[in-house]
């Protein structure tokens, strides 16, 4: 147990050769300015979600929409509040402090990692379900995803990713060499999903884009772009992540905190430019008078910005008439 446990906290071989390649002097400048970026887009991603909170309520997907919103707002409080209890620490030089921030630090983790893995079976499911109320519609009133079933499936979804690593933990306690086969069975399997997801919700949209292309309202805000766009983003994002994982296999929290921060970058992303209107409010809230106040305090209501109402096509269900 102790050989395993100095294996599981040691660095591998692969870690030492990834460092060897990349000194960690551009390691520190690569993550500062991933961290700059990060914390950049975040505002604008609360201004334009808040701006069209209540144009998104009556579509569909709105459900996951929040879900995801939530997921964000709660990963960047536990990222600012983990720089707070940082500095703090080295402020007092409180051994005791320094403690609480290893126990934040593994908590901040813990929710990255899980968090990015639920909403990616969020989407999977979006997909799946979107898929077959489209090819057969009567099949809707049983896949509808209401906000209890939303609640429901991320319950059950975080109880599994808990008892994922819980037995994660376990198996590498007791083999090594074993844990990391079904670490990368997981990870194999997950991505998988979320590719064979993502084919049938790119067939979904074609079909309803060719039924709605004459629909002028229809170009102009589309909810499931929105899905589309991520989808998307993180496949392409996945040809990055992959080799990485593969090149580095024994470095499991670098592997899964890394996807889980490009999974909450580009669920910001893909929400700012999934159709005009979100990328028009984006635009605007850049050149407003207002861009200091926006960084300072998102959430007010004095720091939204507004674009011209546009006629919207509320697509209540993905079998467009």
């Amino acid at each position: 147990m102790e050989k395993n446990l100095s294996l599981l906290f040691s660095e591998s071989e692969n870690a030492t050769v990834f460092t060897e390649v990349v000194p960690n002097g551009k390691i520190a400048v690569l993550v500062g300015t991933c961290s700059i970026v990060f914390c950049f887009i975040f505002p604008f991603y609360i201004v334009v979600f808040r701006s069209n909170r209540q144009r998104d309520r009556s579509t569909p997907i709105f459900p996951i929409i929040k879900h995801f919103y939530s997921t964000v707002v709660r990963t960047y409080i536990l990222h600012f509040g983990f720089y707070v209890i940082v500095i703090i620490c080295f402020a007092l030089n409180s051994s005791t402090l320094f403690i609480l921030v290893f126990l934040f630090l593994i908590l901040w983790a813990a929710h990255l990692t899980m968090s990015n893995k639920v909403n990616q079976l969020l989407m999977g499911i979006l997909a799946i379900q979107r898929f077959c109320i489209c090819f057969h519609p009567r099949s809707e009133n049983y896949l509808k995803i209401t906000h209890g079933t939303l609640n429901w499936i991320v319950f059950i979804g975080y109880a599994y990713f808990l008892l994922e690593k819980v037995i994660f933990f376990l198996m590498c306690l007791r083999d090594f060499e074993a844990a990391k086969v079904f670490y990368m069975f997981s990870y194999i399997s997950m991505h998988l999903f979320l590719l064979i997801s993502a084919l049938t919700y790119i067939l979904l949209i074609l079909n309803i884009w060719k039924k709605s292309k004459h629909l002028t309202s229809a170009k102009l805000n589309k909810p499931q772009n929105y899905i589309m766009c991520q989808f998307l983003l993180i496949i392409a994002s996945k040809f990055i992540n992959i080799p990485i994982f593969f090149f580095n296999r024994d470095w499991f929290a670098f592997n899964e905190g890394l996807d889980g921060y490009i999974s909450i970058f580009l669920i910001q992303v893909s929400y700012l430019v999934c159709n005009h209107r979100n990328l028009q409010l984006f635009l605007d809230s850049l050149k407003s008078r207002n861009v200091f106040k926006l960084f300072c305090c998102p959430f007010s209501k004095s720091s939204q910005v507004g674009v011209v109402a546009q006629p919207v096509m509320r697509i209540y269900s993905t079998n467009v008439q």
